[in-house]
Parts: structure tokens; C-alpha cells; sequence
């Protein structure tokens, strides 16, 4: 069996053990736990390293009359890569920071990395929305696991527009392979411009609406801060990173496989998603400024970052594809260490509220180090990882002429400095040291680590962008031209 099916079978299975292992010998549950993450990350990674020389494919079973196919390409690996390092931080975090209905939490949590795994591989429209699913009920249960009032409200503010997303992502596969005859992405590229062009502004509205509500843009994104206000704070880093990533990824692979980029620029679709952008990034900088809570503050920023990197794509450009993957990469880095970070002064302070963090920055160095550096980058300074995409994404809108989403990528970077600014501020100040609670988590090393590697990445990244960009440069080649991504696959 091709190892790559192992990037689902691997968590799936180990959900299914931790339930027997819970029942009747809880002992071992976290050494299984640990075991496992660290095999499918280093089972993705040695997948990856292969497919930057080489897209893998593989069939699981003989469908290949319907195109059921899984692939990994250099935009699978941006994902996939992404994924093999959340998650271990995610579980170690979660070790100190779930303490109640564990069982549960895990074997959930191994079914979400089995969701969005199967979905950023996966070359047909079928399992695409299998795993659509499996991610969004995971995503669901997992929110709801506190079994607090504000979880519960977040659960019901997701699920309602989740199910409508998936609705209409489900009605667009129906409608394409009524016009088409095929499941796989590979057949609908090659037989999409047949179906009559009334059809195929529909099946894209459906498609960008089902995902957009997904993705959280602005006006789809009301569900997204509930969600984030009663969720686990791991949950937070892999919804920010992973689960809203995740359908960005398979919307762009559905538009460019589907048109391709002049039918994108000339059919409208580059000047909804640009003014979906921008009206993402106006909105979620503004309403986190307003915000006293620090995970809702986080959760605007997510909205808003989610503007700036589906602008890059929007424009269809090869300098826009690339600058708006590398600020995906670089969003899932900074805001990982932003709520890791955020979690320890939350126990320090024992409060979400911002106003409650003063005097924590000389208690707390490290954190707020970690803090500062990735608040920073999210901001888009030098010389740090955020600086680059963001610099990227300006060059390739002022290179497209469009200088509005020029202005706004500029506005929204000083709009996120003036409200991060003022959690620096408060984090520093002297006053209020003095009641700072005796409880220091000073020695919880696991919920440290996974804030100082991240912050410490958000630097590294920003001083050696090449790294990154020697796996993103690759992604135009099969996604921009059909033919290369169609060839990949038999009778291509």
C-alpha cells in the first residue's frame, strides 16, 4: 500500500485505538498519543521531501474511471508541512492545558488532522467533500468539549453557517459532475469549459460561497471569534493554521484547475475575491481593536489576515500566488505563537481580559518575548517573516495595478501595529506589578516550548526567506497550468 494513504489511515486509526485504550488501560494513552504524532509528521515530511522532486499519486483502489486519486504536490506540501508541526505542538500544549474530558479531546484531535490531511491531498471532488466533512464535525465537538456557556454559544454559531457552507459545496460537485461526468479534478479541468457558462458561474458561486463561509471572510465571518472565545486554546492554533486553511486550499485548486488564471481575471472573479480582501482586512483589523478580550482579538486578526492571503491568489498571478501562499505559511507560524504565548499569561494573569495583563512582560520574559516578536511580525515588520509575505502580496498588486488593495494591505499593517501596540504597552507597564497572582508558570516547559519555537521561526523565516520560497516557487507550475496538473495523472 502507497505510504501516502497512511497520512489519514495513521490518525484515523490511532482515534480508533485511544477509544479501546481509554476504556481499559488509560496508562498508555498518552505514549500512544506521542508515538503517533510524531510518525505521521515524520511520515509527512519524508512524503514532502519526495514531492519537491516529484508529485506523488496514488489510487486507493481501482477507481480510476471516477479520478478517485490522492496527490501530493508542492501545495499539498505547503499544508502538509504545516500540519506535521501544529499538531505535535498542539498535543504537547494540550498535555497541560486539557483537563478535563480527554479521551474525547484526542480522539478528536486525530480525527481533525485526519480530516485536513486527507483534504489537502486529495485530487477529486468525492473524498473532498468527505473529508470537508470529517474536518467540520471535529471542528464542531471540539469547540463544544469545555461544555461552558460560551462554548456551547460558539458550537451553535459555527455549526449553523458550517452545515450551510457545506451545502453548497455539495450542491457545486453535484452540478459539476452533472456537466461533466467526472469526480476526479483532473477530468473536470479538461471537460469544465463544455458545461454552459450560466452553469459555471454557478457552480463557482457555490463553491466560493460554501468555502468562503469556511475560509471566514468578511461577510462570512461572524461564527469565527464565538468559536475561538469557548474553544481549547490548541483547538485555536489548529483552526487558525490548519482548519480555515485547509478549504482556502481547495477553493484555489477548484478555480484554477477549474477556469484558469485570464478566465479568473476576465470573468469577474479576481474583483470579488479582491473586494472580499479587502473588506476582510478593514473589518477584522477594526473589530480587534474594539476587542478587551484577548481570544477575540486573535480571532479578528485571523479574519483579517484571511483577507491579505486570499488577495494573493485573487489576482492570478504567479507573483500573486506565491506571496499569498507564503503569508498562509507565515499567518499559521505567527498566530501558533501569538495564542501559545497568550495562553500562558491567560494562567498567569487568570484572565482573558487585556487590561488584566499589566506588569506580565517582566514575570513572564520568554512568553512575552514570544509574544512580542510574533505580534510584530503579524504586523509586518522587518525583519520578521511577516514583513516578507506581506511585502511580496504588495509588490504583486502594485505589478497586477491594483492599487487599492495595494493601499489596503498598507493601511491594514498600521491599523494591526495600533491595537498590538497597545498589548505591548499594557504587558510592560509597571503598574499593577505589584498584584500579579502568586501562581508562575515558570517551569511548565511544555506549554513554553511550543510559543518560543514558533516566535522563533517568525524571525528565522523573516531572515531566510529562500527556505520557504523553494517549496512555494514550485506551486504556480501545476496549479496556474492546467495541462501540467492534468498530465499527472494517467491518460493526462
Amino acid at each position: 500500500m502507497n505510504a501516502i494513504i497512511y497520512l489519514v489511515v495513521l490518525p484515523l486509526g490511532t482515534a480508533f485505538l485511544l477509544g479501546i485504550l481509554y476504556f481499559f488501560k488509560k496508562t498508555y494513552s498518552r505514549s500512544l498519543i506521542l508515538v503517533s504524532v510524531l510518525l505521521h509528521s515524520g511520515l509527512i515530511f519524508w512524503i514532502s521531501r519526495q514531492a519537491l522532486f516529484e508529485p506523488l499519486l496514488y489510487s486507493p483502489g481501482d477507481w480510476d474511471r471516477l479520478g478517485i486519486f490522492l496527490l501530493v504536490d508542492s501545495f499539498s506540501v505547503l499544508m502538509l508541512s504545516l500540519t506535521g508541526l501544529l499538531v505535535p505542538l498542539a498535543v504537547i500544549y494540550s498535555w497541560r492545558w486539557v483537563d478535563h474530558n480527554e479521551a474525547k479531546y484526542y480522539i478528536l484531535l486525530f480525527i481533525l488532522t485526519a480530516g485536513i490531511s486527507g483534504m489537502v491531498i486529495t485530487a477529486d471532488l468525492f473524498n473532498l467533500f468527505v473529508f470537508f466533512e470529517i474536518t467540520s464535525i471535529a471542528s464542531y465537538a471540539l469547540v463544544a468539549i469545555p461544555k461552558k456557556d460560551a462554548s456551547i454559544e460558539g458550537t451553535l454559531k459555527y455549526i449553523i453557517p458550517g452545515t450551510i457552507g457545506g451545502l453548497f459545496v455539495l450542491a457545486g460537485i453535484i452540478l459539476t459532475y452533472q456537466g461533466t461526468g467526472h469526480l476526479g479534478l483532473a477530468g473536470i479541468a479538461r471537460e469544465f469549459h463544455l458545461i454552459p457558462e450560466l452553469i459555471q458561474k454557478t457552480i463557482i458561486t457555490f463553491f466560493v460561497f460554501g468555502f468562503g463561509l469556511k475560509i471566514a471572510l468578511v461577510p462570512l465571518h461572524t461564527w469565527l471569534p464565538d468559536s475561538y472565545t469557548g474553544a481549547p486554546l490548541p483547538y485555536n492554533v489548529l483552526s487558525s493554521g490548519l482548519v480555515i486553511n485547509a478549504p482556502l486550499l481547495a477553493l484555489l485548486r477548484i478555480l484554477y484547475l477549474f477556469l484558469n488564471p485570464e478566465l479568473i481575471q476576465s470573468g469577474g472573479i479576481t474583483g470579488l475575491l479582491i473586494m472580499l480582501g479587502a473588506l476582510t482586512i478593514i473589518v477584522g483589523h477594526i473589530t480587534a481593536y474594539q476587542q478587551d478580550n484577548i481570544m477575540r482579538l486573535l480571532a479578528y486578526s485571523s479574519v483579517a489576515q484571511m483577507g491579505y492571503i486570499i488577495i494573493g491568489p485573487a489576482l492570478a498571478t504567479e507573483a500573486g500566488l506565491i506571496g499569498g501562499s507564503l503569508h498562509m505559511l507565515n499567518h499559521a507560524l505567527m498566530k501558533g505563537a501569538l495564542f501559545f504565548s497568550a495562553g500562558l499569561i491567560i494562567i498567569k494573569a487568570r484572565s482573558r481580559n487585556i487590561n488584566d495583563f499589566q506588569g506580565l512582560g517582566s514575570s513572564l520574559p520568554l512568553v512575552s518575548a514570544a509574544f512580542v516578536i510574533s505580534g510584530l511580525a503579524i504586523v509586518g515588520l522587518p525583519p520578521f517573516n511577516g514583513f516578507v509575505s506581506k511585502l511580496l502580496l504588495l509588490q504583486a498588486t502594485l505589478e497586477s495595478e491594483q492599487f487599492l488593495p495595494a493601499l489596503i494591505i498598507l493601511l491594514g499593517s498600521f491599523l494591526s501595529l495600533i491595537y498590538y501596540l497597545k498589548i505591548f504597552t499594557i504587558l510592560y507597564s509597571k503598574k499593577g506589578s505589584s498584584e500579579i497572582k502568586k501562581y508562575d508558570p515558570a517551569g511548565l516547559w511544555s506549554l513554553k516550548a511550543p510559543a518560543l519555537l514558533l516566535s522563533s521561526l517568525c524571525l528565522i523565516l523573516g531572515l531566510v526567506p529562500s527556505l520557504p520560497l523553494k517549496i512555494i516557487n514550485k506551486i504556480p507550475h501545476h496549479l496556474m497550468e492546467s495541462i501540467n496538473f492534468i498530465e499527472l495523472f494517467p491518460g493526462g
